[in-house]
């Protein structure tokens, strides 16, 4: 659904936050592909896609400065939430993983539902 929300009105390609996105989870594959099972990695890959691209839409999102820092950074922090889960579950341990995991899952639908809300207080055609 962030995707669909996140695609209706795109600004031009931000190459940048492509790349950096893309990257990052071509490298959490490569880490996380020697220690998951083999039944899991079609879903892992798929799962990764969607996120890489939600997070991609909201970086070539249309609207205001404020609502389009907010609803990126929530982005980032939801990409990074699901990498420490994916981390802490299929790497190594995470100290503090919950409060690490939950902290960043929390904030990253705040920035996005608050970058939302800022979005409404200018219309941009």
């Amino acid at each position: 659904l962030y995707i669909f929300v996140f695609s209706r009105k795109w600004l031009k390609a931000n190459k940048l936050a492509r790349f950096s996105l893309i990257l990052f989870s071509i490298l959490m594959l490569i880490i996380l592909k020697n220690n998951i099972g083999n039944p899991l990695l079609i879903p892992i890959i798929i799962y990764m896609f969607t996120i890489t691209i939600m997070a991609i839409s909201a970086a070539e999102r249309n609207t205001n400065p404020k609502s389009y820092r907010l609803v990126l950074l929530g982005a980032v922090l939801f990409v990074l939430s699901d990498s420490l889960i994916a981390m802490n579950e299929f790497v190594n341990p995470i100290q503090f993983s919950t409060i690490l995991i939950m902290g960043t899952y929390i904030f990253a639908q705040y920035f996005i539902c608050i970058g939302f809300l800022k979005r409404l207080t200018v219309n941009f055609n």
